[in-house]
């Protein structure tokens, strides 16, 4: 369900959107996140409505200093971790309505996986808001899904790691890309998830609510619903 009622998501254009999403889960499982727009990492001093570090704050989001690297990936590499992680994960409206209905599938071979593939089989997701945005395709103008994510045992993937698209294949249940596959760079991490089970839905953002709205489909309670 939405964290916010849908006659207020009507009125809101597609930033308002972003930043109410993020504003939304500023506590996650207990745990207070950054305030960034995008970013969903835990605040330096554990208080809501805080950064996780200077840099995320005057980068706004695209870059983190090394001390946050350093607490984000002793999250993902903690042996016993119980707490889900808000993660995003963007794809089209029509593929968005299948995963709704179906649940996340993971595809079968390289060429049925459209986006990503670069740490093998898996949904992808990311931690922040601002990249997933830009996976949003097709004429209606995408959907970004909010997750919750439970990564189980969460394999660091370090610049040319032998494991790049092997992990699942080593005991992992998930994997997480700090600088994004190949090291592209600072504010590209990406997590992918091998057990789709492990991902429970939040909501449904609009990538372009006129778009949306003009394919004859609205955001109600979080999900993508037909205009009658």
């Amino acid at each position: 369900m939405s964290r916010f009622p849908s006659s207020f998501v009507n009125c809101m254009d597609d930033s308002d959107l972003l930043a109410a999403a993020v504003a939304a889960s500023l506590v996650v499982d207990g745990r207070a996140t950054c305030n960034v727009v995008g970013c969903s990492r835990m605040t330096w001093n554990g208080k809501i409505n805080e950064q996780c570090c200077r840099t995320c704050k005057s980068s706004k989001g695209a870059c983190h200093g090394s001390e946050c690297e350093k607490r984000a990936a002793a999250c993902h590499l903690h042996p016993d971790q119980t707490a889900d992680f808000l993660l995003y994960h963007a794809t089209s409206l029509e593929s968005a309505l299948r995963i709704q209905a179906e649940g996340f599938r993971v595809p079968n071979g390289p060429s049925q996986q459209k986006a990503g593939a670069l740490l093998g089989p898996g949904v992808y997701a990311s931690a922040t808001l601002q990249k997933a945005m830009k996976y949003c395709d097709g004429p209606q103008g995408g959907i970004v899904f909010q997750l919750s994510v439970d990564l189980g045992r969460c394999k660091t993937l370090e610049e040319n790691d032998p494991m790049m698209t092997t992990w699942q294949q080593h005991g992992y249940d998930s994997a997480w890309a700090p600088t994004g596959a190949g090291g592209r760079g600072a504010g590209l991490e990406e997590n992918c998830i091998k057990d789709p089970k492990r991902i429970k839905i939040i909501q449904a953002i609009p990538g372009h609510t006129v778009k949306l709205q003009q394919a004859g489909y609205k955001i109600v309670g979080g999900q993508i619903v037909k205009v009658k």
